[in-house]
């Protein structure tokens, strides 16, 4: 993007006329705008706007805007104000219901915990997240969250958890194409 006046074009539009649902993924479009144009106060203004939209069939555009704000924070190493939009991410993903970002959401939550050195609270979410990626058999999914989930051991000195964890993995490899 190199700009955002398209999008404050189909913002004011979607002000006056159109669903609710409408001017919540306009907000979010423009917030991603934002963000990608690196506009930190802008994106996060207006993926609340999409967020405090009053609409409960809208919960996948929730769920996203809730993870963008996670995100924002994380990169700025503002990781206790991510973590209570990591868990929006994950209430709006059982909403829908959204297996994956429902997994995506209790690691980025781990993430924010492992980041703050509370690496007891990382595993427990980490572990969380594994049971539900077991569920969905999503080997790439089972593959990431187990990774993660070492690694979270790891850190706790847990040095044999880790290792099991680690082993895992291979237990979930994706299947080989040979037919190149």
């Amino acid at each position: 993007h190199t700009s955002d006046s398209l999008m404050l074009e189909v913002v004011k539009y979607y002000e006056h006329h159109g669903e609710p649902r409408q001017l919540m993924e306009a907000y979010y479009y423009l917030a991603s705008v934002y963000r990608d144009l690196n506009f930190t106060a802008q994106a996060l203004e207006y993926f609340n706007k999409a967020l405090n939209i009053p609409d409960k069939d809208c919960n996948l555009y929730k769920a996203r805007a809730a993870n963008q704000i996670g995100h924002i924070y994380m990169y700025q190493d503002i990781y206790k104000e991510a973590l209570p939009y990591f868990e929006k991410t994950y209430q709006y993903a059982k909403l829908i219901p959204d297996t994956t970002l429902m997994v995506y959401a209790l690691r980025d939550e781990g993430r924010s915990y492992q980041a703050q050195e509370k690496t007891q609270e990382a595993i427990r979410s980490l572990n969380s997240a594994a049971v539900i990626a077991n569920q969905s058999k999503n080997r790439q999914l089972q593959n990431q969250i187990f990774a993660e989930l070492s690694i979270s051991y790891e850190n706790a000195h847990d040095y044999l958890r880790a290792k099991q964890t680690e082993d895992k993995c291979g237990l979930f490899k994706q299947d080989e194409d040979y037919s190149a």
